[in-house]
């Protein structure tokens, strides 16, 4: 992403040498200026985050130090207030130019950036943790009503028994399997007391390999099932027909 970056900012530079005129400059001077201005800015940005990252984790190991009841939060706390002041300051500076700060959108249009932010990725934490726990239910729900259709009676009490034993098994097979990678990996408790402890570099690539690819994987599989559930709209509408119809004869 870092070279695609710079070779889009290239990119735009040379378009802007070629299609406009600087006067008694040459392309190869703007191409040069263009450089040596990137290079100082670049620098100049790379030092001022190494300096807050190193600000940051200062300050996150003097938090931790004073309280070490709060030791696991001090750090994320931190790092979320740095990225924050970041996410104002540059929304901030993108409105202040001398044409818009005048104007009604100088003084909103900062608040509005950052809200949409928050919003943005809220919306998106929020489906793919609602779909997780709202889709599984409705499309059992139209199974458990597909399967009175073919047998005539209802039987919720029998699947979602079933569904529940099947979730006990698999969530202590998974517990089971992670224990025996870690144990495996070299993964060591933390002596009691510890406030900071280090694992050893097998065991935290195995928690990556873990959470990540292992565990995007399974996701995938997940939806590729679910892409592939046979009830569409179309037959859980006809399902639903059939089975007043088969109601109101029984009623007759």
């Amino acid at each position: 992403m870092t070279v695609a970056s710079v070779l889009a900012a290239w990119v735009f530079v040379l378009t802007d040498a070629t299609q406009r005129s600087f006067g008694n400059a040459s392309v190869s001077r703007h191409v040069a200026a263009s450089f040596a201005l990137y290079t100082v800015a670049g620098a100049a940005v790379g030092l001022a985050a190494s300096a807050i990252a190193y600000l940051a984790q200062a300050l996150a190991k003097r938090l931790e130090n004073r309280y070490p009841r709060f030791a696991a939060f001090a750090g994320p706390a931190v790092y979320a207030a740095v990225a924050s002041l970041a996410s104002s300051g540059t929304a901030f500076w993108t409105f202040s130019g001398a044409r818009v700060r005048a104007t009604l959108l100088g003084n909103v249009g900062p608040w509005l950036f950052v809200l949409g932010i928050a919003l943005t990725v809220a919306a998106l934490a929020g489906v793919g943790v609602s779909a997780a726990y709202t889709l599984p239910d409705s499309m059992f729900a139209d199974v458990i009503e597909w399967d009175e259709l073919r047998t005539r009676r209802r039987q919720e009490g029998i699947f979602y028994g079933i569904r529940n034993l099947i979730r006990k098994l698999t969530g202590a097979l998974v517990i089971f399997t992670t224990l025996q990678l870690l144990g495996r990996s070299g993964y060591a408790s933390p002596p009691e007391g510890t406030l900071q402890f280090t694992q050893t570099d097998s065991a935290l690539q195995t928690i990556r390999l873990l959470v990540s690819p292992f565990g995007a994987t399974i996701l995938c599989g997940a939806i590729l099932l679910a892409w592939l559930f046979p009830l569409s709209r179309e037959k859980y509408t006809r399902i639903q027909k059939l089975l007043e119809q088969r109601r109101a004869r029984l009623a007759e």
